[in-house]
């Protein structure tokens, strides 16, 4: 695995949590949210992330049920990686065209997700716009401390 940026990616039917952070340091940072209603539109704007963060892979929370099946979510889930490697692989950017992308257990991210908006100070109302961006920083930040030292 190369060094450099990473983002993650909480995939939902509405929204996609973005978080990013970089290989060296292994600090995941809440990074927004992108509207995924519509598939083309949410790939076209995590494209513009990558390409403007200049990142080298990309993590996308796989949800699990507690016993490890396969639910709906997850499929959708991993249809969306499919999506997302075409369009990485048929871009005319050589850049976007070398970035790994894996899927990454994600389980309860959303239930810590909540957790750490409740300590931030943050309301519900608030919940709408950062649980997802939250969600992908916990499951960015997994990803970094399975990674090791």
């Amino acid at each position: 695995m190369q060094k450099g940026k990473v983002l993650a990616l909480d995939y939902g039917k509405k929204r996609i949590g973005l978080a990013s952070g970089h290989l060296s340091m292994k600090i995941a940072s809440p990074a927004g949210v992108v509207e995924s209603k519509n598939m083309t539109y949410a790939i076209s704007q995590i494209l513009d992330f990558c390409k403007k963060w200049e990142v080298v892979l990309v993590i996308i929370g796989l949800p699990t049920s507690m016993d490890d099946q396969e639910s709906e979510m997850s499929k959708n889930a991993r249809y969306f990686e499919k999506k997302l490697l075409e369009a990485l692989e048929s871009s005319k950017d050589e850049s976007l065209q070398k970035i790994e992308v894996k899927l990454f257990d994600e389980r309860l991210s959303s239930f810590e997700a909540d957790k750490l908006m409740v300590d931030a100070g943050k309301t519900s109302y608030d919940k709408k716009e950062y649980r997802d961006s939250f969600a992908a920083q916990i499951i960015l930040q997994r990803f970094f401390d399975s990674l090791g030292k």
